[in-house]
């Protein structure tokens, strides 16, 4: 075999390594890429697991940032529409009525700068006699988030009087969560209100 045709076969040889060598790593790198994918896809779903999971519950971190978003200058008190207080039901009839009762908007009473509306006349006057019976817990922010140390708001279907107070909680999960133990929520709440109330006031 001549000389030339060696060299030749040679680099033929040569270029088959290399192109071998070539669909190998592109081979390793696809491989890499799809695991990749697959393991972002993963990633996401139990991202989004978490946060179906998370929606109505709960979470440390996701107390604290709705807690940085409510927090205001003045006394805590839960207002869903600018100084409606109890998003304008009628605190007394949560007692009397054992009911939530929108109030009439012609009959109010301001209490610790919050506006409170109520069904009946009679009822503001029981208000404005003593205040301090029917106002909400926390100001009417969650209970459970109180007792946490942060403010949350409320869903209003979750009313209930827990020793002859009216407290809310953020949704029907966490009133779940606040009666595993009322009285051990409604303490640290009352543990941790003066210190939230000084920092909404910062």
């Amino acid at each position: 075999m001549g000389i030339g045709v060696r060299i030749k076969l040679e680099s033929l040889s040569e270029l088959a390594r290399n192109t071998q060598l070539r669909l190998r790593k592109s081979s390793r790198r696809a491989s890499c890429v799809r695991r990749g994918q697959i393991n972002r896809q993963k990633q996401d779903n139990q991202r989004k697991k978490h946060e179906h999971e998370t929606h109505h519950h709960l979470h440390p971190r996701r107390a604290r940032s709705v807690r940085d978003a409510l927090l205001r200058r003045g006394t805590p008190q839960h207002r869903p529409r600018a100084g409606h207080a109890l998003d304008a039901y009628d605190p007394v009839a949560f007692f009397t009525e054992k009911a939530a009762v929108k109030g009439d908007f012609k009959i109010t009473a301001t209490h610790q700068g919050a506006t409170y509306f109520f069904a009946s006349k009679k009822n503001r006057d029981a208000f404005q006699a003593k205040p301090e019976r029917y106002v909400p817990a926390y100001g009417g922010y969650c209970a459970v988030g109180a007792a946490l140390g942060v403010l949350l708001p409320v869903d209003i279907s979750t009313w209930q009087i827990v020793d002859g107070r009216l407290v809310l909680n953020y949704s029907a999960d966490v009133q779940k969560m606040f009666n595993k133990d009322p009285d051990g929520n409604l303490k640290k709440g009352d543990a941790n209100w003066p210190k939230l109330v000084a920092d909404h006031a910062k």
